[in-house]
């Protein structure tokens, strides 16, 4: 017949499996930990570099912005204390020479703008585009802004809600005799400053007011 193993032969195999099974346990323990660890460890580095690069990403691109807002900021104080430009905004009439000599400006900059002089209706007094941004608001925004604060220059983003497109924009507004008359706009538009920083897209980094 079929030969029968003893109990305590049966009992002592069932002791060796349950050993090992403790011991396999016990030796996978500290490899999950491990491999969790390795884990941990691996994301918070690959997290810590890319914080960092774009930290310092922002950083070049606020070094390669602030030399462009401030030549542009210096022309908007130029541009709002000259005669020339109360009477333009008098006589509603721009002339050729005004017009050569802001795209001679924009053009020689690193950074490309293009310019609107507003009325305060926001109708153009000129401009190097036919059509102002649906995106200025007499009633918020940069417009505003340079309302509440005539003699100084301001910089803001302003977005375009139909496109989700952000546009740099630097103003001051046009007086006479302390009454404002108008406004004086330079924009950067997104392409621009992709173009700029060398992104492929545009990034928004703080700039203050000046």
């Amino acid at each position: 017949g079929k030969e029968r193993i003893p109990l305590r032969h049966k009992t002592e195999q069932r002791f060796r499996d349950s050993i090992r099974r403790v011991f396999f346990a016990y030796a996978l323990v500290p490899m999950l930990i491990v491999a969790l660890a390795a884990y941990v460890l691996s994301y918070t580095f690959l997290n810590r570099s890319m914080r960092m690069r774009n930290i310092n990403l922002n950083q070049e691109i606020a070094t390669a912005l602030s030399a462009d807002i401030t030549a542009y900021q210096r022309k908007l104080r130029s541009l709002a204390q000259d005669d020339a430009i109360r009477t333009l905004f008098e006589s509603g009439e721009a002339g050729v020479s005004l017009y050569e000599e802001l795209y001679r400006f924009s053009n020689s900059q690193p950074l490309r703008c293009g310019f609107y002089f507003l009325r305060q209706d926001l109708s153009p007094v000129a401009a190097s585009n036919t059509q102002v941004p649906a995106y200025l608001s007499a009633a918020g925004g940069i417009i505003k802004r340079m309302g509440e604060t005539p003699d100084a220059v301001r910089v803001a983003w302003e977005q375009d809600t139909r496109r989700a497109d952000r546009y740099l924009l630097l103003g001051h507004a046009a007086q006479a005799d302390g009454a404002v008359l108008g406004y004086l706009l330079f924009e950067a538009e997104p392409q621009i400053l992709a173009a700029r920083i060398g992104e492929p897209s545009p990034i928004s980094v703080i700039i203050a007011d000046n």
